[in-house]
């Protein structure tokens, strides 16, 4: 994959992933008015690929997701939606596979999340 697409790549999850933070947010407020089960439910968020058509949904544990935040090159995908050329599957769920980014796709991300791009 060329740099620029690479690139445009990572730009791409990370907006996925600004919306799936924001659903997050929206979660966490409404479980905070009505208290649940205290993070073990299960987020439905929408899968964190690079590919254009894609609008599979993932189920991840709310616990887990806060894990996952923690880097700005690591995103959350459905199976079978890891791009090899740019990233690898780093860990697997039921249900979802945790990437990291490599290159110009880790580049693509961490400008679009710090908001450079």
């Amino acid at each position: 994959m060329e740099r620029e697409a690479a690139h445009r790549a990572g730009r791409r999850e990370a907006n996925l992933r600004k919306v799936n933070e924001r659903v997050v947010v929206a979660v966490e407020a409404l479980e905070a008015a009505a208290p649940g089960d205290g993070g073990t439910s299960l987020l439905q968020l929408i899968c964190e690929c690079a590919l254009d058509s894609c609008e599979e949904m993932i189920a991840v544990p709310a616990a887990f997701y806060d894990e996952v935040r923690e880097r700005t090159d690591v995103f959350l995908v459905a199976p079978g939606h890891v791009l090899h050329e740019i990233e690898d599957g780093i860990e697997d769920g039921d249900g979802w596979i945790v990437v990291r980014k490599r290159g110009a796709a880790a580049d693509g991300a961490r400008d679009a999340l710090e908001g450079t791009v």
